[in-house]
C-alpha cells in the first residue's frame, strides 16, 4: 500500500504527456509478442516507442511519455495479460494520466509480421478504433506508426469523414494508407478528413490503390473493378475462323479452319496451331478449237503447321486486352482438277515454309473462355507452280503451261478459347 501511494504521488508530480495541448491524452503501452519467438521481444518495447514518436507529431492529441508509463505500469501487468477488462482499463489510464490507451499485440516471422493496434477508452473500457498492420520485419515499424496515426481522428474525434467502399469482386481486403480495415463492402468507415491511399487486394486478382480526398464531415463512395491477375502460366485449347483474302486475283476468297493449342507466360503466349483450308477455287476457263468456252475446275486444298508467338502489352485489362504476334511454319499445298464424273485428280502438291504477323483483341481476357478477333497477313518462301490447260487446236488434246501464282494473303476472323 504504501509503495502504491509513492508510486501516484510520483505520478501527480511528474510530467507524463507531450505534444498538443488540450485534447485527449494516449498512452501506448508495450505490446504483446504472441509470435512465440523470444528473438522478437525486443519489439515489444521498440513498437510503441516507435509509434509514440510518431504520434507526438499529432496536432489534435497528447502523447504520455513512455518513460513515465514505465514507472507507472509496473504495478499492473496490462501488456503481458492482453486484458480488456473495464476497471483494470480504468486503473490503467488513471495511473498513466491518460484518456486513452493504445494497445498492440504482434505475431508472425521476420518475413511476415502481423500488428492489431487498439485504442481503448479508459472510462468506458470501449474500443475506439482498431487497425491491422502486416509488413516485413523491416518495415513493420513505419507501418504500424502509420496505422496508429490513422486512429487519431477517431480517438480525438474532430475532423472525421465517412468513407464507403466497394469492389467487383466483393470480399476484395482493403488497406487504407497501409493499414488493414476490412474486406469490401465496408460502409460508412470513420476516417481522419484528408487525403488517402486505399489499397484493394484479393486471391485470383491484380492488387489495385486509388487515393482519395475526404473534407470533414464528408460522406464519400468510392467502387474499384479488380482485373483478373496473370497465372505464373496457363494452358488453352481453342479453335478458330478465318476468311482467306488472297492478294492473287486467279485466286477466290476461301474458309480456314484453325485448331491451336498454346502456353501463356505472363505476357508471352507460345503456341501451335494447324490451319486447314479447303476446296479453295481457281477454276479458270478455256476456248476449245471449235471456239466453244470450257470451264476447268480446280481447287487448292492447304494444311499448314505453325509456331505462334503472342505479347499482350498490358497487364490490366478486364474487359478487352490488345495484342500483337507473329507465327512460322511449314504448308502443304495441293492442287486438284475436277473430272466428268465428279471426282477430283491431284495434279500436284508442294511444300512451302510460310510466315505471317497478327494482330488483334482478346475478350474477356484470363476467363476461363474468351474469344479472340484478329487480322493476319501470310507470306510464302516461294510461288506455286500452277499449271494451266488449253486447246491443242485442230491437232486435238490440251497443251500444259506453267506459270507461278503467289498465296500471300490477308485474312480476318475470330476464335474462342478455353483456359485452363
Amino acid at each position: 500500500m504504501k509503495a502504491l501511494t509513492c508510486l501516484l504521488a510520483a505520478v501527480l508530480f511528474t510530467p507524463a504527456v507531450t505534444a498538443a495541448k488540450g485534447g485527449r491524452s494516449v498512452a501506448v503501452l508495450n505490446f504483446t509478442n504472441s509470435s512465440g519467438a523470444a528473438s522478437l521481444d525486443y519489439l515489444k518495447s521498440a513498437l510503441p516507442e516507435s509509434i509514440s514518436a510518431s504520434l507526438s507529431q499529432h496536432g489534435e492529441i497528447k502523447v504520455v511519455e513512455r518513460a513515465q508509463l514505465t514507472k507507472v505500469l509496473s504495478e499492473i501487468q496490462l501488456e503481458q495479460s492482453g486484458v480488456l477488462d473495464s476497471s483494470v482499463v480504468s486503473r490503467a489510464g488513471k495511473l498513466a494520466k491518460a484518456d486513452v490507451l493504445l494497445l498492440g499485440q504482434f505475431s508472425g516471422n521476420p518475413e511476415k509480421l502481423t500488428v492489431i493496434l487498439k485504442a481503448v477508452d479508459v472510462t468506458s473500457g470501449v474500443v475506439l478504433d482498431g487497425r491491422t498492420v502486416e509488413a516485413g520485419l523491416a518495415d513493420i515499424l513505419n507501418h504500424a506508426g502509420a496505422a496508429a496515426n490513422s486512429m487519431m481522428a477517431v480517438v480525438s474525434g474532430k475532423a472525421l469523414a465517412y468513407l464507403t467502399i466497394s469492389s467487383i469482386p466483393t470480399d476484395a481486403e482493403v488497406l487504407i494508407d497501409g493499414a488493414i480495415i476490412g474486406k469490401t463492402p465496408i460502409v460508412e468507415y470513420k476516417i481522419g478528413a484528408g487525403e488517402h491511399r486505399v489499397f484493394f487486394r484479393k486471391q485470383g486478382y491484380k492488387e489495385d490503390e486509388t487515393s482519395v480526398k475526404l473534407n470533414a464531415a464528408e460522406r464519400k463512395t468510392i467502387s474499384e473493378t479488380l482485373a483478373p491477375a496473370r497465372k505464373p502460366y496457363a494452358v488453352h485449347l481453342g479453335v478458330g475462323y478465318q476468311r482467306f483474302l488472297p492478294q492473287s486475283k486467279e485466286l477466290k476468297e476461301g474458309n480456314i479452319i484453325v485448331p491451336r493449342i498454346g502456353i501463356a507466360f505472363g505476357k508471352l503466349t507460345v503456341g501451335g496451331e494447324i490451319s486447314i483450308m479447303l476446296n479453295l477455287d481457281h477454276s479458270y476457263t478455256y476456248e476449245s478449237a471449235f471456239g466453244t468456252t470450257i470451264k476447268m475446275p480446280r481447287s487448292y486444298y492447304m494444311t499448314g503447321y505453325a509456331i505462334t508467338l503472342d505479347f499482350e502489352p498490358f497487364d490490366n485489362a478486364t474487359y478487352i486486352s490488345p495484342f500483337v504476334g507473329v507465327f512460322g511454319g511449314f504448308a502443304r499445298i495441293s492442287d486438284y482438277k475436277g473430272l466428268a464424273d465428279n471426282t477430283t485428280e491431284k495434279i500436284r502438291s508442294e511444300d512451302v515454309m510460310q510466315f505471317g504477323a497478327r494482330a488483334g483483341f482478346e475478350i474477356l481476357p484470363k476467363m476461363a473462355v474468351s474469344f479472340l478477333i484478329e487480322a493476319r497477313y501470310q507470306v510464302f518462301d516461294r510461288d506455286i507452280v500452277r499449271s494451266l490447260s488449253s486447246s491443242n487446236g485442230i491437232l486435238g488434246g490440251l497443251k500444259s503451261t506453267d506459270t507461278n501464282l503467289s498465296f500471300s494473303n490477308f485474312s480476318i476472323g475470330g476464335s474462342f478459347r478455353v483456359n485452363f
